[in-house]
């Protein structure tokens, strides 16, 4: 029995090229990329361990079977994935080499997971193309990683409510819908009575409690459509992008603020707040995110100064007195 080294491989005779290519099999087992290689009708050829093991197939199972219907007929949200819009198909068909950074493999039990991969051309010595490599890796842990970053990005860390800026675009977003459908769609200024005093009394340890329990209390008010967002502080929002009028708003904000009257209880600690709600309908109190969230800040001002604890609808603008354009 030979065993191979260095020398043999360099130096040997007549066993060389089995050697070689020995050699060429245990550097493909031994890469952690998943290696699959096909024919020109997609039926595929080998496979290396990491590849095997990765979609979840023993050893050569899937040798000899459709690598486009084995591992890769569907899109991600489960639409099929037709063969004439595969990358790896492309490639057999063009001879050019393609880095997917986006896309899934099924495995063998049916589940699927995020890839990426590169798969280029295989040619004969003439440069005719008879098959495809695909050299893939599983992104699975850079995938999660990204979607905490986006959720850090756009979501308050204490109650995983939207921030500022993904409300910002949830509401520009509705804006657009609402003018496109020539619907209404209403903004709610929510702020916290007294929650300084509890802040300041039992901690901010109690504060956070609080804000966490009130953004719970608040979510369970709304539709799933519906969207309730921390701006900062204890000064909450909610848009409603559909409404009928002034009166689905308001009987929301009466809800809400119904919710956030019943008394909390803190770690042993019974606590009692309200809230000072304003509350502005698009088209009517404003045609755009700035005016609008205007005239919803300035209702919700409005009910703080008048004894706090309460729902306010804002004031339609007079157009005698707006600045012309």
């Amino acid at each position: 029995m030979n065993t191979l080294t260095k020398d043999n491989v360099i130096n040997g005779p007549t066993s060389s090229i089995d050697q070689l290519r020995q050699l060429h099999e245990h550097i493909l087992q031994s890469v952690s990329d998943g290696v699959h290689v096909i024919d020109t009708n997609g039926i595929v050829l080998m496979e290396n361990a990491a590849s095997a093991s990765m979609l979840g197939w023993c050893g050569d199972c899937l040798v000899g079977k459709h690598g486009h219907m084995a591992i890769h007929h569907h899109h991600a949200d489960l639409t099929e994935h037709a063969l004439t819009d595969c990358p790896i198909y492309a490639t057999i068909v063009d001879g050019q080499t393609r880095h997917i950074k986006d896309d899934v493999f099924w495995r063998q039990d049916g589940t699927s997971f995020p890839v990426e991969y590169t798969t280029a051309p295989l040619r004969d010595d003439q440069g005719a193309i008879y098959g495809a490599t695909v050299v893939f890796r599983d992104v699975t842990e850079l995938k999660e990683a990204q979607a905490r970053l986006l959720r850090m990005a756009q979501r308050c860390p204490l109650t995983d409510l939207p921030n500022r800026a993904l409300f910002s675009d949830r509401l520009k977003l509705a804006l657009a819908l609402a003018k496109r459908n020539q619907s209404k769609l209403a903004l709610l200024f929510i702020d916290l009575d007294e929650f300084k005093p509890i802040n300041d009394s039992l901690g901010h340890a109690m504060g956070d409690a609080l804000l966490q329990k009130a953004a719970q209390r608040m979510t369970t008010c709304v539709r799933q459509s519906d969207t309730v967002a921390r701006l900062g502080g204890d000064e909450f929002v909610v848009l409603l992008p559909m409404v009928e009028g002034s009166a689905d708003a308001l009987s929301v904000a009466e809800k809400i603020g119904r919710a956030l009257h019943d008394a909390f209880e803190l770690d042993g600690n019974v606590v009692q707040i309200s809230a000072s709600i304003g509350v502005a309908i698009y088209p009517d109190h404003g045609a755009d995110e700035l005016a609008l969230t205007k005239s919803a800040d300035i209702a919700m001002y409005s009910v703080k100064a008048h004894g706090r604890n309460g729902v306010r609808l804002a004031v339609t603008p007079d157009p005698l007195t707006e600045t012309p354009e």
